[in-house]
């Protein structure tokens, strides 16, 4: 195993994560931590009224959230150790939700 744990992916060639001498540091910058991916979400509300009689009325309301169903994916793992390093596992907003009401004025 190499030192610190530091070993390819699987089914990747071994140029892919290049490991230090043991008493060297690496040539990444510090504080540099991995990005999460780009998160985006559009939540959209219809609504129509309608008069039923001279006092009476009702309005139709129609709430979507996340209304283009994007997905938002988690972060990567950054456990230089875990055997997941650098993959993404998780979503972080849920699927598009569609909330339908009514509301009777008079």
């Amino acid at each position: 195993m190499a030192p610190y744990g530091c070993a390819p992916l699987p089914n990747e060639p071994p140029s892919k994560l290049a490991c230090p001498a043991a008493t060297s540091f690496g040539n990444t910058p510090q504080n540099t931590s991995l990005r999460n991916p780009d998160q985006k979400s559009v939540d959209l509300a219809l609504t129509k009224t309608t008069s039923l009689f001279e006092n009476y009325k009702i309005e139709f309301r129609g709430d979507f959230f996340n209304a283009f169903n994007w997905v938002h994916f988690g972060g990567p793992d950054s456990g230089i150790t875990d055997t997941t390093f650098g993959l993404i596992q998780s979503t972080t907003v849920n699927a598009r939700v569609i909330q339908l009401s009514a509301k009777f004025k008079f």
